[in-house]
């Protein structure tokens, strides 16, 4: 029944496609050469080169990955700090954002079972969503994730240069943004060297911060003091609701991760069944492993400013320094620990960024490549064969965003991301639940539409609690992500035109002839496909596609000659049959 929605050509690739082409057999890339196929051609069970799909313990330990480098570590201060007033009530924003994930891990997980291809969101929109409006919806998500790509592996290399704080005791701004510029270089230099050790890198990172966050549990609860969860007076109700959508921004930024493996979905085994158990699955456990975190550290450290507690090193703007972590080691056991503890977070966060800068290339790579975004990203180094392109792209503006404050970044990148994504993939789903009610679900989330309700509802309170200039006159988070997805359907709309596509695409003329019109229409779709050439001429089938079109050519015009011939013969007929009728009258 999938085959019946038909969808142009695009390419949906995994991370893979940015290692280079002589170190591909190495680490066995499924995607081949990049090869152009269609969504419905995508064979969610057999690899096309007969190499091992991933099954559920690797794609939970994929989720996990991208989730367990950043966290709590960094958020704590934050998040407790966001709450007006400061104070343990900014948990519940917390609980908000856990109860918003897990009800939006089962449309991710219902959509990827649906659609068990690599390529993510971008994929579900214009399945869902159709070639038009679904086409727009994909350009928006892809154009988002241009500034929340570098803006989130700008804060994790922004929270290093915060630790490195306390191991150098440097305090200032400068020190935070010049070391973090020097962080994310190193790490844009050896990811345009050499990306052999990523795996590597990726397994010792998930370990290291596994050991991390047991150490956090055990130390924390074998610590508890109930006076640091005390409530501060609340003065005004209404404030404090409203203030609670910060706090929930950071649990978001937190929880973010539980979806990873359906980026790459064309790689899972039997992902009818792995991907929702690895999505659902990862984000409950993280919700609750995160969640005890945030309660062990808060039962051992005050966080009451006043009484120096770990409010206070995020009240310090751009010469703040939030080393929690550090902190909680120097109390429980010295300062030398802290250092050593201090680096093992330090280690983690990077090798989390290393990971998150690789895979957010590609995402643009694969859609270039497809004809869904903007050329440019498509280019491929001459001699290695990795997207250097967009891989320069993400590093250059993580870069940039290096020298922004890390509160600033983490929620200027939720705000952008809530709409373009979460709330996108629940347009997706209704719209396609609505179309297609019989349709066959490998996997149907529980009590629907209640889970898909209740996510709107919070990422909906969550985005609109966003700091802006012109209500509430903080910074203007929300006004610049509706202007910078406003420039995404701009550029969306010029790209249109230049290619002559929805909603230019004016060739669709009522004709009364029906010869007229089956010409009319087989011309417009050869023509259509021809305009799009420019876009798939990289691909190393460009010879093949072309004569599938010229035999596709050949066929319509034999179509269109019995046609025409059988139009005239009837013609021929009907004049004979007249000639008689008015001989047999005379």
């Amino acid at each position: 029944m999938q085959d019946k929605l038909h969808m142009d050509p695009m390419q949906f690739g995994s991370t893979d496609q940015l290692i280079p082409k002589n170190l591909k057999a190495k680490v066995e890339s499924v995607t081949g050469d990049a090869k152009i196929t269609s969504l419905s051609q995508q064979d969610p069970k057999m690899d096309k080169e007969g190499h091992r799909k991933i099954g559920l313990l690797q794609a939970v330990s994929l989720n996990t990955l991208m989730m367990f480098g950043t966290g709590p570590f960094i958020t704590i201060p934050f998040c407790i700090a966001s709450s007006s007033p400061p104070g343990p009530q900014a948990l519940i924003g917390y609980a908000i954002a856990a109860i918003a994930c897990v009800c939006d891990s089962f449309i991710w997980a219902e959509l990827g079972a649906l659609f068990p291809m690599s390529g993510g969101s971008y994929v579900y929109a214009q399945n869902c969503l159709g070639n038009k409006w679904g086409r727009y919806v994909s350009f928006l998500f892809l154009w988002q994730l241009l500034v929340t790509g570098p803006m989130e592996v700008a804060s994790g290399f922004i929270a290093i240069a915060q630790y490195m704080a306390y191991v150098t005791q440097n305090f200032t701004y400068e020190h935070h943004a010049f070391m973090a510029f020097a962080f994310c270089c190193t790490c844009t230099i050896l990811l345009y060297r050499d990306m052999t050790d990523v795996g590597t890198t990726a397994v010792v990172l998930w370990l290291g911060m596994c050991a991390a966050i047991a150490f956090t549990l055990v130390a924390g609860f074998t610590h508890w003091n109930w006076e640091y969860f005390e409530v501060p007076e609340i003065k005004n109700t209404p404030v404090l609701i409203w203030s609670l959508g910060n706090a929930a921004r950071f649990g978001i930024y937190d929880f973010t991760g539980y979806y990873d493996v359906n980026f790459i979905g064309k790689e899972v085994k039997d992902p009818e069944r792995t991907i929702p158990l690895a999505g659902v699955s990862t984000c409950i456990i993280v919700c609750i492993v995160y969640f005890l975190t945030y309660l062990s550290v808060m039962a051992f450290l005050p966080w009451d400013p006043a009484e120096g507690g770990y409010v206070a090193l995020v009240q310090g703007e751009g010469n703040a320094a939030a080393y929690i972590m550090s902190t909680f080691c120097e109390k429980m056991i010295g300062r030398n620990f802290a250092i050593f503890f201090t680096f093992v977070v330090i280690y983690c966060i990077y090798g989390s960024c290393f990971s998150l800068m690789l895979g957010f290339a590609q995402i643009p790579y694969a859609a270039s490549k497809a004809g869904m975004f903007l050329e440019m990203f498509g280019h491929e180094h001459p001699t290695k064969g990795f997207a250097d392109y967009s891989l320069l792209f993400m590093g250059l503006f993580s870069c940039i965003f290096c020298f922004l404050d890390l509160g600033v970044v983490i929620e200027g990148m939720m705000t952008t991301n809530i709409v373009a994504m979460f709330l996108a993939n629940s347009l997706s789903l209704v719209y396609h639940r609505w179309q297609h009610p019989d349709f066959d679900r490998p996997y149907e989330m529980p009590l629907y539409p209640l889970p898909v309700i209740i996510q709107v509802a919070m990422f909906s309170f969550i985005f609109l609690t966003s700091d802006n200039w012109i209500i509430s006159g903080g910074t203007p988070l929300l006004e610049l992500g509706l202007a910078f997805l406003f420039l995404g359907s701009l550029l969306f709309l010029l790209r249109s035109k230049k290619y002559n596509e929805w909603p230019f695409d004016s060739k669709h003329v009522r004709f009364d002839n029906c010869i007229m019109l089956e010409r009319s229409t087989t011309y417009c779709s050869i023509d259509t496909e021809e305009s799009s050439k420019k876009e798939t001429d990289s691909s190393p089938e460009s010879d093949e596609i072309a004569k599938a079109k010229k035999k596709l050519k050949g066929v319509a015009g034999m179509e269109l000659q019995e046609s025409g011939s059988l139009s005239i013969e009837k013609t021929s007929e009907k004049k004979h049959s007249s000639s008689s009728s008015y001989e047999l009258s005379e």
